[in-house]
């Protein structure tokens, strides 16, 4: 968010249970506020690339959000493989909210709801370059 270089990120054989969030949130925004003495870093935008999320289970999770992996206009996410990957999860969403336009807000602190309600089921990728995924699973849970 701030000019940081977030590369070869390697996330594998978690399990989660009973969560209250996202099982996998990956943002990368344009807040600029990078420490003061670091040259253009608070005047940059970082990178996020690299990445890859193995293993991972996550049981019952109580959360309307689902997994989300979002860059911002001009500044795409790049280079994510994700396998063998089961999430249980509830999802909340409805037809109207399917409809509805998720603002990018690239400048603003990452958190799982700052996109408020997404119109995707499990997985939500936006301004993704090169997205690999294998052996996934989402399962509807009951509420």
């Amino acid at each position: 968010m701030d000019g940081a270089l977030l590369e070869d990120i390697t996330v594998t054989n978690i399990t989660m249970r009973d969560i209250i969030s996202c099982p996998i949130f990956l943002r990368l925004g344009s807040r600029l506020r990078g420490p003061k003495g670091t040259g253009d870093q608070s005047t940059v935008v970082g990178t996020l690339q690299r990445v890859l999320i193995s293993g991972i289970n996550c049981f019952n999770s109580a959360s309307k959000f689902g997994s989300n992996i979002t860059g911002i206009p001009g500044f795409n996410v790049k280079d994510v493989k994700i396998s063998d990957v089961f999430v249980q999860h509830v999802g909340a969403g409805t037809a109207e909210d399917a409809k509805d336009r998720v603002p990018e807000k690239e400048n603003v602190y990452p958190e799982p709801g700052m996109l408020g309600t997404l119109p995707a089921h499990g997985f939500y990728f936006r301004h993704v370059d090169r997205l690999e995924m294998s052996h996934v699973e989402v399962q509807p849970a009951v509420a």
